[in-house]
């Protein structure tokens, strides 16, 4: 019976040559022989000829399992000679940060690529294969998997790049009293936190092939997806560090140009207590004040509160408050 495979690209590839072609069932899809044959499906979780094809390939019933809840996500299950990687992808749209499930299958020469929805970071792969280039068509079906989890972490780091290009871009010395400043910083932090975990997720793939694969591949490649997940996470907290320099440099501007309207304010009220203190004693009501019958009493009042004022703004312009 040739069961269906619907949605799927299938390359196969050895040193000599490399085809394409779109299955129409499991029975066009060798899955023994030297060539390394990548089998990419776009399907929803919930499809039945998705648990056919399991069935069909005779793969542990425990990868239909793991499609079920496919929130239980970046796992490393070695089965016997099979090889279950899981792994939560960061995707970036319209509607912000958001995932999407890849589920890779490794037995010997056949991977299995299975997604959820059309467009990937795969095309360079692809086009190495098709063009021959590099030595993926001389190596196994463990470098490719290889490949297509680096592929996973290259997007990540493009990623990371252009948080990093927006965060150059808010200089210090251009920050200013705008809430638009705080606010973009504050977005940039709460992105870089949710993509922590995915730089996690693809760290503890990296080390859970590399622990687990049987003797038959090479761990040493996963290594340096441990390492390229590493060195993003780093790079991650260094770009946080950066966020709360600039945010804390904002909030002391904030705190600085407080402090001079309130200095101001404070010189400005300095300089009108004497006056009202003059104005408040002759304003009062006695009928016997002195100066009230002087005949040139008001001109020397407005002499003595000019000098007061000419006084303290000489006062305080040497101590340097304003």
């Amino acid at each position: 019976m040739n069961r269906t495979i619907t949605s799927s690209e299938l390359r196969i590839y050895d040193k000599k040559q490399s085809e394409i072609k779109s299955p129409q069932g499991i029975d066009d899809i060798p899955l023994k022989g030297t060539s390394v044959a990548w089998l990419n499906t776009i399907s929803d979780w919930g499809n039945p000829h998705l648990k056919q094809a399991v069935q069909g390939f005779e793969l542990d019933n425990f990868l239909s399992k793991l499609m079920e809840d496919v929130y239980d996500n970046n796992k490393v299950i070695k089965l016997e000679d099979t090889i279950l990687v899981a792994v939560n992808t960061l995707k970036i749209g319209k509607q912000g940060i958001y995932s999407e499930n890849i589920f890779f299958v490794l037995r010997n020469n056949f991977v299995w690529s299975i997604q959820e929805e059309k467009g990937d970071y795969f095309d360079w792969v692809r086009e190495r294969i098709d063009e021959n280039h590099g030595i993926v068509r001389s190596n196994k079906g463990d470098y490719l998997l290889y490949l297509l989890l680096e592929s996973i972490g290259d997007n990540y780091d493009k990623v990371l790049d252009s948080y990093d290009e927006r965060l150059t871009e808010i200089q210090p010395t251009e920050i200013n009293m705008d809430p638009g400043v705080t606010v973009e910083l504050e977005e940039i932090r709460t992105d870089l936190l949710k993509m922590k975990k995915y730089f996690s997720g693809l760290r503890n793939i990296g080390l859970g092939l590399e622990r687990n694969l049987p003797k038959q591949y090479h761990s040493e490649y996963f290594t340096e997806i441990k390492e390229q997940a590493i060195n993003m996470i780093s790079e991650l907290e260094f770009q946080l560090n950066q966020i709360d320099g600039k945010l804390n440099l904002v909030y002391s501007l904030q705190g600085h140009k407080m402090n001079q309207i309130m200095k101001t304010l404070t010189v400005i009220s300095a300089i009108f207590i004497p006056l009202t203190f003059l104005a408040g004693i002759y304003g009062m009501n006695f009928e016997y004040i002195p100066e009230l019958k002087m005949h040139n009493g008001y001109f020397y009042l407005l002499g003595i509160m000019a000098t007061c004022v000419v006084g303290l703004i000489v006062y305080f312009y040497r101590k340097k408050w304003f």
